[in-house]
């Protein structure tokens, strides 16, 4: 009888403090990790010469308040990037622009002979950041003819 009149008062005292414990407000996620990825692309460019970038921006969760953003950098070699929503304007390195969520194009015309590499940020709202990395080898017209 003592024994069971022991459980029941432990039983009880850790009712209550599992009680006590739990908190009254519901806990909503509003920041879920995200990743960008990319189509292939070429390797090598030539002069002019546009290309397409195919993204893919992606959540583990999608929350309402989540919005993304992209700024670029471009540390070798010169071209624009841009898009052609709403307007077929080139993106400036290091402002940010709105992206969508989901998948999305970005264009990329070189207007160098040399290397090219560029750096996309990615960014949500809430400081969580993805980069992607594009490099391309210059194509000349020149080199094509030279190996035939």
């Amino acid at each position: 009888m003592k024994k069971t009149q022991l459980l029941i008062a432990l039983g009880s005292l850790f009712l209550c403090l599992g009680l006590a414990s739990c908190k009254r407000s519901l806990e909503v996620q509003e920041a879920y990790p995200f990743k960008v990825s990319l189509k292939p692309i070429p390797k090598a460019v030539e002069e002019g010469q546009e290309v397409e970038l195919r993204f893919t921006l992606e959540a583990e969760g999608q929350s309402e308040l989540s919005s993304y953003r992209l700024r670029y950098f471009q540390y070798e070699g010169a071209g624009s990037l841009h898009c052609f929503s709403p307007v077929n304007k080139a993106m400036k390195p290091n402002d940010y622009y709105a992206m969508p969520y989901g998948a999305f194009r970005l264009y990329y015309r070189s207007l160098s002979k040399e290397r090219q590499n560029l750096e996309l940020v990615f960014e949500d709202n809430h400081q969580q950041r993805q980069t992607v990395e594009i490099n391309f080898n210059n194509k000349s017209k020149k080199n094509e003819t030279q190996k035939n």
